[in-house]
Formats: structure tokens, C-alpha cells, sequence
């Protein structure tokens, strides 16, 4: 084991047993035996852990949630993005906060109350509790000082250690997982451990079925998270459940923020199998993206992996076939980092990727213009039945 991992083990390890030495001395729930509940959230997965925590009014006797404010997006500014979690809060009636937009400033953030500390200093009651949920953020000291050991748990959407970050679910998919899951784990403050590094109080594995997109998984783990939270709260208040520390790997997987170099493809890079992976794991956020020779940039919507049967160079007026994301057919193989329509059997463009795989495309939008059909962008850039160069070489 290296240096530094033995290290961060043992900073872990002790950690872990000063929060079980806090825990035990908490002090008992009062007489109506449910929490009041702080939830921290902001995407369609945090929706779902809070439907799920909604509907169990065993464990919570009240619930206030915080959110990010509304803003402006698009490049004249003239949408108007709000949370979905504050639109559902508004739908069942729960206080709804909202911190600031600046990250610099949510540094000074103070909890609404009753979750603030008096002038004295942090008086954490017990029956407080911190939940959070795709967040976006991460709490200093002084805002997880307001809630005590045990009482500060984060729903993540992976099967800890392995995928600790902000994009979890994404980087799953990307990196062509077969199973992910959910964790619901105590939050650590900064200089205890590294993010995503607290003890796990409940998790939970599932399966990620072929061709699963973003959309789809996240709002399968959100309402996984939910059904793990509510039952880990009703242990916590009988006192019959204690949190375990992270497994130690020597090679972690990682969940680094998107970027948006991440939704850029290269045929002469990538399989087709891999812009296929990008095209569901980050189609919610943005298209695929690339330049054909023009040096236009050009989103690819509707891809798949395409297999050839029989002669490569005879089109077939047969159609195609469409099993999950992968389409069968027989026509003509472009080079690699090449494109060519399928006039006769597919209908869609073709394009020549790394180690002999092909990918096929249903539509397009170029840049600046509007989404048009393959057959219908083909057309107006007047290719004819040449292939052409889908990437820069330079």
C-alpha cells in the first residue's frame, strides 16, 4: 500500500472513531420521536429522494427545503431556469429557501430557522437533520456544525468509494458500467476527508440495463435513494443502526465535474460504441459535438452502433434492423473519420470509426442552423455518394 493511501486510511480510520464517540453522546430524540428536516437539493434526482421522504411522515414532523435561485440561461439570456425541486416544493406545500448564486457568497450562507445557532455559538439539536441531495454544493464547517454527528447525511448516486464527485451517474455511463447503485452516507467537513468520503449508513446496487440514458438511471437512483433514506431514518430513530466506513481501494473510479470537452467526439479516437456511451450519458446536459472538414461544428443526434453483414461495398435495399442501440445493415464502409449517407439501406449517415466500428446517425444540427434529418443535411451540403471528412486532422 502507498504512502500517501496508508495515510489518508488512517485519517479516515480515526475519524470515523470520533464519530462514533460523538454519536454516543447524543442526546435522546424528544416525546414525538420525528425530525425536522433541513433538504438541500436541486435536480430531478434530488425530486425523487424527496417524494420518497415526503410520503414516510413517521420519521419528519416538518421539512424545509433549499434550493438555488432562479436564473437566466441560453446566450441572450431570455430563459428562465428554476429548480425543479422548488417547483415541487411548492406542490406539497414545504417552505422552500433558496442560497445565493454565487459560489463565493454561499460561503456565508446561514440555514433558515430553526436550524440557525444562537449568538453563544453551534447548539445542534438532535432531533435536526441535514439531508442532501445533487446539491452542488459543498458546506463549510460552520453551516455542518449546526447539526450534530449523525444528523448530516448525503444521498449519492454510486456505490462508494468508487465514483465520488458531481457527476456520478454520468461518469457510470460513460465508462460503459454494468451495475452502479446508492449511498446514503454521513457528511464529512472538508479537512476530515476527501468529498464523498463519509461513513455509509445504508447502500444499495442495481443494474444498468442496455441503452439506459441519464434521464432514465438517475431518476431510477433517485428513487432508489428515497427508499434507502426513509428506512435508515426509522433505524436511526430507534437507535438500531450505525454507519460502516468506506471499503479502502488502492484504484478509485472517479466522478469529475462535465466539462464541456467531455461531449466533443473524434471518430478517429473513439469507437462508435464509445460516442454512443456519450450520446446517453450526456444528452441531457448537451449533444454530441464534432467538426466536420469545413471546421463547422456539427451535433450528432440518434446514434448507434452499426453492423455490417455481407458484402461491404453492395447496398442492400433491405432496411435495417434495430435492436437497442445497435443497427444492422449492409452498405458501403466509409474510412475511418469519414462519413457517407446510406442512400438505400439505413438512411442515415455513416461514419468510419477507430478499430473498424461504424456508427449510425439519424439527424443533425449544424452549427447555427436547425435540426435536420441525415437524408435532408446530406443533401444541402451537395456530397453526392463521396464520403467525407467528419474531423479535423489538425
Amino acid at each position: 500500500m502507498t504512502t500517501w493511501l496508508w495515510t489518508r486510511c488512517r485519517r479516515e480510520l480515526s475519524h470515523t472513531a470520533w464519530l462514533k464517540a460523538q454519536r454516543r453522546s447524543l442526546t435522546s430524540l424528544p416525546p414525538d420521536g420525528r425530525f425536522d428536516i433541513l433538504f438541500l437539493g436541486r435536480d430531478e434526482f434530488s425530486c425523487s429522494v424527496l417524494k420518497q421522504l415526503h410520503a414516510a411522515n413517521d420519521v419528519w414532523q416538518s421539512i424545509t427545503l433549499v434550493t438555488h435561485p432562479d436564473h437566466r440561461t441560453g446566450r441572450r439570456g431570455n430563459r428562465l431556469s428554476i429548480s425543479p425541486l422548488k417547483l415541487l416544493g411548492h406542490e406539497l406545500n414545504l417552505a422552500v429557501e433558496t442560497i445565493p448564486l454565487a459560489k463565493s457568497e454561499f460561503k456565508e450562507w446561514v440555514p433558515p430557522a430553526p436550524f440557525t445557532s444562537s449568538s453563544d455559538g453551534p447548539k445542534p439539536q438532535s432531533n435536526h437533520l441535514l439531508v442532501t441531495a445533487s446539491f452542488g454544493r459543498i458546506l463549510r464547517k460552520g453551516q455542518l456544525d449546526l447539526f450534530s454527528p449523525g444528523r448530516r447525511l448525503n444521498v449519492h448516486p454510486s456505490l462508494l468509494p468508487h465514483y465520488r464527485g458531481p457527476a456520478p451517474i454520468q461518469r457510470a455511463l460513460l465508462n460503459g458500467e454494468k451495475e452502479t447503485g446508492v449511498c446514503v452516507i454521513e457528511m464529512l467537513k472538508i479537512k476530515a476527508g476527501a468529498v464523498d468520503s463519509g461513513d455509509i449508513w445504508a447502500s444499495e446496487q442495481t443494474q444498468i440495463t442496455a441503452g439506459a440514458t441519464f434521464s432514465q438511471l438517475r431518476d431510477v437512483l433517485g428513487k432508489q435513494g428515497g427508499d434507502l433514506l426513509v428506512p435508515a431514518l426509522r433505524q436511526m430513530l430507534r437507535s438500531k443502526v450505525e454507519a460502516k466506513p468506506q471499503e479502502v481501494h488502492e484504484e478509485l473510479k472517479v466522478a469529475p465535474m462535465i466539462t464541456a470537452a467531455d461531449s466533443f467526439v473524434d471518430p478517429r479516437l473513439q469507437t462508435a460504441d464509445q460516442i454512443v456511451r456519450i450520446y446517453l450519458s450526456l444528452r441531457f446536459h448537451r449533444p454530441d459535438q464534432n467538426q466536420d472538414t469545413g471546421g463547422t461544428l456539427l451535433q450528432l443526434h440518434q446514434p448507434a452502433v452499426l453492423l455490417f453483414h455481407g458484402s461491404p461495398i453492395n447496398p442492400l435495399s433491405s432496411g435495417l434492423r434495430t435492436t437497442g442501440t445497435t443497427t444492422t445493415a449492409n452498405t458501403q464502409k466509409p474510412p475511418m473519420g469519414f462519413g457517407i449517407y446510406d442512400r438505400k439501406g439505413t438512411n442515415c449517415l455513416i461514419i468510419g470509426c477507430r478499430d473498424e466500428t461504424y456508427l449510425g446517425i439519424r439527424s443533425v444540427k449544424q452549427e447555427n442552423r436547425v435540426l435536420l434529418d441525415a437524408r435532408e443535411w446530406w443533401n444541402g451540403i451537395n456530397a453526392g455518394d463521396r464520403p467525407i471528412r467528419m474531423s479535423n486532422l489538425t
